[in-house]
């Protein structure tokens, strides 16, 4: 049976005292409001994600958490990577859970003037999580920049 398991972003995950986490603001997409979309350079804050697996077997359990680029071929290298390792045992067998932070990453992007012209861009991202290669689960990270209001100068 392969590995089952989830992965969700999310503003935070806090852990309680009782063993159990909360996850607030859970989402799949962040609306940006910029001054121009022919041109883009923006810089991503941290991100936050709540892992869930159920493992296969007591011993090491190597995971990993990428962000991909979903309009880039798939073998292409991925954004960002995080190696997650854990040791299971008899009280972790039925469930594996933790939060991960993404680092902050930047994006540079040319809209042309097509996106100028319609008011927004849309790019597509995942957050996938995957066990010896296989990806298990993903959760997809859409970022939707908007074209700001540009607000008249006093006097014209």
């Amino acid at each position: 049976m392969p590995l089952s398991g989830t992965i969700i972003i999310c503003d935070q995950v806090y852990p309680t005292s009782g063993g159990k986490y909360v996850l607030a603001g859970t989402y799949t997409a962040l609306e940006v409001h910029v001054r121009d979309l022919r041109r883009i350079d923006f810089r991503l804050q941290p991100l936050n994600a709540y892992v869930r697996v159920r493992p296969e077997a007591t011993g090491p359990l190597k995971l990993q958490v990428r962000l991909r680029d979903e309009q880039q071929p798939p073998w292409e290298a991925p954004m960002v990577t995080i190696n997650l390792e854990a040791q299971i045992d008899a009280r972790s067998i039925r469930l594996f859970e933790c939060p991960v932070t993404i680092p902050p990453f930047g994006i540079q992007v040319t809209g042309g003037d097509h996106a100028a012209a319609s008011g927004r861009l849309e790019l597509r991202y995942a957050v996938e999580l995957l066990h010896q290669g296989e990806l298990i689960t993903s959760a997809p990270l859409d970022l939707r920049f908007i074209a700001a209001a540009v607000e008249p100068r006093a006097g014209t």
